[in-house]
Order: structure tokens, then C-alpha cells, then sequence
């Protein structure tokens, strides 16, 4: 089975955002690779949590009702496809999903502006200094999905 990486967030993954799999929709469920910067909680502004994510929207329709409605999703004039779409981001946003794993990954050197005064970020893995955080997460949910 082919899987297409759906992406959903900043222009830029640098800046936050993930990555999910349509092709299990019907199952009611969705492989996710979520990027987060480090430095939204105050770290170097070359590290990022990568989190894998399974987001499971076939429970009880009462449920899928709180969610939608908590995150302000109507979806009445959305096609079968976007409101797959809707329940994956409501439910990542509501933190209803199982996390699979979660890896901090530096690119190149230590930041040498980061002063270390919000803690230490200690990375799992380390990239060149020209890689790229998309490239990355990317082959990881192909991995993954």
C-alpha cells in the first residue's frame, strides 16, 4: 500500500507542524510525525522534537462530537476526505493520540546563543549542518506509515 504524506502547519517545517497518512482514513485511524521546535519551550533554535503519533478518530460518536466542538470544527460543509482531515487535526489538538516514540534532533553545532538557562536539551540525534528537519521527518513517516 502507497502512503502520501499529508502536511499540515507552517509554510516551513522548521517552524513547527506534522506530517499524516490518508490512507487509513477508512480504518478510522491516522499515522501522524509531528515537528516541534525546541525553542517554543525556550532551547536552541536548531533542536526539534519529532514525535510519531497514532491518532485513532473511530471511537464513540459522542466523543468525536466533544472533539469537534471543543476545537470549533463544523463540518457539515466539508467532503468525507476533509472531515477526515478536521478529526486528525482536533484530535491532535484536543491530545487525543497514542505517541508511538519521540526523538530530539539537533542540526550541526550547538547553538552558541542558546545560554542554557531553560534547561538542557540534550539531542538523540545529531545532523550534519546542512541537513533538513523536513527531509528528516519525512523519511521517518515513510518509515513509519
Amino acid at each position: 500500500m502507497t502512503t502520501r504524506a499529508h502536511y499540515w502547519g507552517d509554510v516551513n517545517p522548521e517552524y513547527g507542524g506534522y506530517f499524516y497518512d490518508s490512507t487509513n482514513f477508512r480504518r478510522g485511524y491516522s499515522t501522524v510525525v509531528r515537528i516541534t521546535p525546541c525553542s517554543d519551550a525556550g532551547g536552541p533554535d536548531n533542536c526539534w522534537w519529532v514525535d510519531v503519533l497514532t491518532v485513532n478518530f473511530l471511537d464513540s460518536e459522542g466523543e468525536r462530537d466533544t472533539i469537534l466542538k471543543t476545537c470549533g470544527i463544523e463540518l457539515r460543509q466539508l467532503t468525507p476526505f476533509q472531515r477526515n482531515c478536521a478529526m486528525v487535526d482536533a484530535c491532535l489538538s484536543y491530545g487525543k493520540y497514542d505517541q508511538e516514540s519521540s526523538t530530539m534532533v539537533r542540526i550541526g553545532a550547538p547553538d552558541p546563543f542558546y545560554s542554557g538557562r531553560e534547561g538542557s536539551f540534550n539531542p538523540d540525534e545529531i545532523l550534519r549542518g546542512n541537513a533538513s528537519i523536513r527531509a528528516y521527518a519525512l523519511n521517518l513517516f515513510h518509515e513509519v506509515a
